[in-house]
């Protein structure tokens, strides 16, 4: 979605390296797993590439969690809501979100 390389194996994790030299690190767990969200702030042009990769790819996106507005973008700023295709994720994933916004970020 972000146009990264894929993740690499560090230990038990998927390391996903960020552009600005943070990283995602993912590991695979048993037992009960809860709701995550992911939320990225990103330039107008980093939206239009990530979307245009998600129509591409003819990935779904929606402007709200409930899923009443799909394929639609929020007003300025910008935003979209992606989570995995029940296709393409397993069981595990499907319950991952992530929010892709545009904009100055918050600081109190």
């Amino acid at each position: 979605m972000l146009g990264l390389p894929e993740a690499t194996a560090y230990g038990p994790f998927a390391e996903l390296r960020l552009d600005n030299g943070a990283s995602l690190d993912f590991m695979d767990t048993e037992g009960e797993m809860h709701g995550q969200h992911y939320a990225f702030l990103v330039s107008e042009e980093e939206f239009d590439l990530v979307l245009d990769r998600l129509r591409d790819h003819g990935r779904r996106w929606g402007a709200d969690p409930f899923k009443r507005q799909p394929n639609e973008i929020n007003p300025p700023p910008r935003g979209l809501l992606r989570r995995p295709d029940a296709v393409h994720a397993a069981p595990r994933a499907r319950r991952r979100a992530h929010r892709l916004v545009t904009g100055t970020p918050y600081r109190p």
